[in-house]
């Protein structure tokens, strides 16, 4: 196999892989908090879990929670969740922003620009 199969291949079962986890990522939206100490963004966070458990009352008491984090520094980047979906969200943002460079080369390609 050719380095361009190959590249084509890792192309396609991402495409693949994205399009399956799209249906756990419905209508995102950025939000950011006012300014809070660091006691009020965990009371802020104890409230969305608990709106969470009010939407989901089927999960267990212990649950794992989901997070997106940066492999070198162990600083979170995006805090998921621990809803049933929560893992596939995270597993889905993950592969986005590892893969972005290579996405972003392809459009340059196709545009036969490089755009930096």
């Amino acid at each position: 196999m050719s380095n361009t199969d190959d590249l084509n291949q890792q192309k396609m079962s991402f495409i693949r892989e994205s399009r399956r986890l799209l249906e756990y990522v419905q209508n995102p939206e950025w939000v950011a908090s006012p300014e809070l100490t660091d006691e009020e963004h965990v009371e802020t966070y104890r409230n969305a879990l608990a709106r969470t458990r009010a939407v989901h009352p089927e999960l267990p008491e212990r649950t794992k929670m989901q997070f997106v984090q940066d492999t070198s520094t162990g600083l979170v980047l995006s805090l998921v969740g621990n809803t049933p979906h929560a893992e596939h969200r995270a597993r889905f943002i993950t592969g986005l922003l590892a893969s972005m460079s290579m996405i972003l080369d392809e459009f340059e390609r196709g545009m036969e620009v490089e755009v930096r």
